[in-house]
């Protein structure tokens, strides 16, 4: 991955991301970033798919339009913990505290976006959903493509159309102060 950062006086920073994978890689289930933010950060507000969670193959029964949350509420208790509260199709998105300030992110392109009190080993190296312990921080991720999800479960697995293919991705974003 190469990262260019640019801050400006403002305060506003342009993100520029290269994802180039190379090598005899499995499919890769996203490319992208992850952001720790400030607890105080809860209300999510986002142009999109929504208002529940979707991904590439799950994302045409949920409609583009302007939806508000909160990060506690993109948790989805599955009886063994995993990612969730992916959205995709982002244009924009909002993490606001109860005075309505915070930050905006922006992007070049859509992306796909998750906001939630876990990162992705708090998920994965829990083996139930008591045994997680929400962090303070939001945990803001940014995906310039995130696989879908299949049916692996009792299906096929994830067509083709919704895997990354090995080639480089691009992810340009801006975060500004929301006031």
């Amino acid at each position: 991955q190469k990262a260019i950062y640019t801050v400006y006086g403002d305060g506003s920073i342009d993100i520029k991301n290269r994802f180039e994978p190379f090598g005899d890689l499995p499919y890769l289930p996203r490319m992208g970033i992850s952001l720790q933010l400030s607890s105080k950060l809860e209300n999510f507000e986002w142009y999109g798919h929504g208002p529940y969670e979707n991904y590439a193959d799950r994302k045409d029964c949920t409609p583009l339009g302007l939806w508000k949350s909160t990060v506690t509420k993109q948790y989805i208790p599955y009886p063994r913990p995993q990612e969730c509260g992916n959205k995709e199709g982002v244009r924009w998105l909002n993490l606001t505290d109860a005075k309505g300030k915070g930050i905006k992110v922006t992007s070049d392109d859509v992306m796909s976006a998750s906001a939630l009190h876990y990162t992705v080993d708090d998920l994965d190296n829990a083996s139930n959903t008591w045994k997680l312990n929400p962090r303070e921080a939001v945990i803001l991720s940014l995906d310039a493509f995130q696989m879908g999800l299949g049916n692996s479960s009792c299906g096929p697995g994830v067509l083709k159309k919704y895997s990354p293919e090995q080639r480089a991705y691009e992810l340009k974003l801006n975060i500004m102060r929301v006031q």
